[in-house]
């Protein structure tokens, strides 16, 4: 027990005070529903164990000169609350024996939790650098990842427009195959020509729109692309460029003379 802080005390709490000799202590034990000092259990109830609490008094400033009345037992003990109080506890050096060994051991507690908290605080900041490690690992991949999705959108859009060529490419090469193959279709499946008959017109010496023999004055003309042959006047003449045997389309360029 520290009797001489008795003198400064404003409150004993819960824990701060015995029940035997009614001094503060800096702590105390519940036995058989009275709280005992260390000095006053031993003496009473040696074989006993409880579980001490440490005290919940409150004390004033031992100067008297900073107004200080909630401090508590380590407060007091080293003189926190002002400079003076500092000062007197370094005047007097240490009061008792006791009040020695009572700082000594909160010094060590001290010194432990402090040990305790800077090995936490060390993993701790191991945690937060591997976090920001990952961390910025994560910012690196998902940029990259970002610049990956941009190059494939772009190629993405090149070959759309390639396929959108191809198609259109494809679509004209398709109709051409298939006037190709119908010409030929028609060119090598025509049904054999009949023998002609004397009252049959021979294209070859006459005009199968006139009726008439081709002469210097009534050459012979045949039709590009369908070469079919009449004479140049009839074709000529013609009021709508179509092939009068097939129909098809031509120009006044794409009638030769044959003769």
């Amino acid at each position: 027990m520290v009797r001489h802080l008795d003198d400064y005390i404003t409150s004993y709490g819960r824990f701060g005070k015995c029940s035997d000799c009614g001094f503060h202590s800096e702590a105390t034990a519940l036995i058989r529903k009275k709280r005992f000092c260390e000095d006053c259990k031993e003496e009473k109830y040696p074989d006993e164990k409880p579980e001490f609490q440490e005290t919940d008094a409150r004390f004033k400033c031992r100067a008297g000169k900073c107004g200080a009345k909630n401090l508590s037992f380590r407060e007091i003990l080293i003189g926190s609350c002002c400079k003076d109080a500092a000062k007197a506890i370094s005047d007097n050096v240490w009061e008792s024996k006791y009040e020695r060994d009572v700082m000594n051991k909160i010094y060590m507690k001290i010194k432990t939790a402090r040990c305790s908290f800077n090995s936490k605080i060390d993993e701790a900041e191991g945690e937060l650098y591997s976090a920001k490690n990952a961390v910025r690992a994560a910012k690196e991949a998902l940029k990259k990842a970002e610049e990956r999705v941009l190059a494939a959108e772009v190629n993405l859009g090149y070959a759309r427009i390639k396929h959108r060529d191809l198609t259109k490419l494809e679509k004209k090469s398709e109709k051409r195959v298939l006037v190709i193959t119908k010409a030929a279709f028609e060119e090598h499946d025509e049904p054999p020509a009949k023998k002609p008959r004397k009252e049959e017109v021979n294209e070859k010496l006459e005009c199968r729109l006139c009726l008439e023999s081709y002469t210097e004055d009534r050459p012979s003309a045949i039709i590009i692309p369908c070469a079919h042959m009449f004479c140049y006047n009839c074709i000529s003449s013609l009021p709508q460029k179509n092939c009068p045997n097939c129909r098809a389309e031509f120009t006044d360029n794409n009638v030769y003379k044959t003769h």
